[in-house]
C-alpha cells in the first residue's frame, strides 16, 4: 500500500493511491450496509482474487462521508481510494 494514514473515532485508515475503491472489513463503521446487486471482483495486495458482496457508507465525521466502500472480511484494513 502507499500513501498516508489516519485515525477516525480510533479507526485506522489508509489513503491509497493505487487503490480502485474504498474498503473495510471493519462493519461497525458503516452507517448504511447493503448487499451489492451483482458481487464485484477485487484483487487484494497479496494477490488473491475476492467476491465483495456489500457496500455502505462511512462517515468520517467532520463533514466528510466516504459512499460506496467494499465490505469484505478477506481484507484486513480500512482504505480510502485517492
Amino acid at each position: 500500500m502507499s500513501g498516508k494514514s489516519f485515525c477516525v473515532a480510533n479507526v485506522k485508515w489508509v489513503l491509497d493511491s493505487g487503490a480502485s475503491h474504498h474498503m473495510t472489513s471493519n462493519e461497525c463503521v458503516f452507517e448504511n450496509l447493503h448487499n451489492l446487486s451483482e458481487p464485484v471482483s477485487i484483487g487484494l495486495p497479496n494477490g488473491r482474487i475476492v467476491l465483495v458482496k456489500q457496500v455502505g457508507d462511512v462517515n468520517l465525521g467532520v463533514g466528510c462521508k466516504l459512499r460506496e466502500v467494499l465490505y469484505t472480511t478477506a481484507f484486513k484494513g480500512n482504505l480510502i481510494s485517492i
